[in-house]
């Protein structure tokens, strides 16, 4: 073997000696990739849902009935009580009640019949009404049972030029016995509370909620 051919064996040997001899720091295991963890809220039950309403009228129908199908007009103190003057009529999709009760001690209004509406299962009694021209900011409304023997009212106010929706716990009508077997509803215009004596307001829709 030549010289040349010696020192390229040498050569080799060393290389490989010395790869041989190195060890390689162990490669690090690659973390899973965090995973973003879901927020959880605490929520409060949601409250049973309330009795539905119940629209009783809302005079969208040329015919002078209710959803019971219960008749409605105007009535008025007279003969031997003080006289006075109301008329109503179906106009634009309201109730129109004109009244009159200039003279001292007068009384007038309308009037629903409810044909026994079972209204125990409902809290409030909700009217939506506005005045037109002249007219009262204060009337009382009243609900019956038993056609009319049991009586109770409340007192609407606030009524202005623009519609409002007019909210009266039932509660109110304590002198009631019951909710039950409702006969009828009624406005009263008194000359004792009217701010002004004679004028007009319009109902747009009565309900029960």
């Amino acid at each position: 073997m030549s010289k040349k051919s010696i020192i390229f064996v040498f050569g080799l040997m060393l290389v490989t000696a010395l790869g041989c001899g190195k060890s390689q720091a162990p490669t690090a295991p690659i973390a899973p990739a965090e995973q973003a963890t879901p927020e959880v809220t605490a929520t409060a039950p949601e409250p049973p849902p309330a009795a539905a309403g119940f629209v009783i009228a809302d005079f969208n129908s040329a015919e002078r009935k209710n959803a019971l199908g219960g008749e409605f007009g105007a009535w008025a103190s007279a003969d031997d009580q003080p006289v006075a003057k109301c008329a109503d009529e179906l106009i634009g999709g309201a109730w129109k009640i004109s009244y009159d009760i200039t003279n001292e001690g007068s009384y007038c209004g309308s009037w629903m019949k409810l044909n026994n509406l079972d209204g125990s299962q409902y809290k409030n009694l909700i009217i939506v009404v506005k005045g037109e021209g002249e007219f009262s900011s204060k009337f009382f409304v009243e609900l019956k049972t038993d056609n009319g023997a049991r009586v109770s009212k409340a007192t609407v106010d606030g009524v202005t030029t623009d519609w409002k929706t007019i909210t009266i716990p039932l509660s109110q009508f304590k002198e009631l016995p019951s909710l039950q077997g409702l006969s009828e509803f009624t406005t009263v215009f008194d000359n004792q509370i009217a701010s002004v004596k004679k004028g007009t307001i319009l109902i747009d829709t009565i309900s029960l909620q």
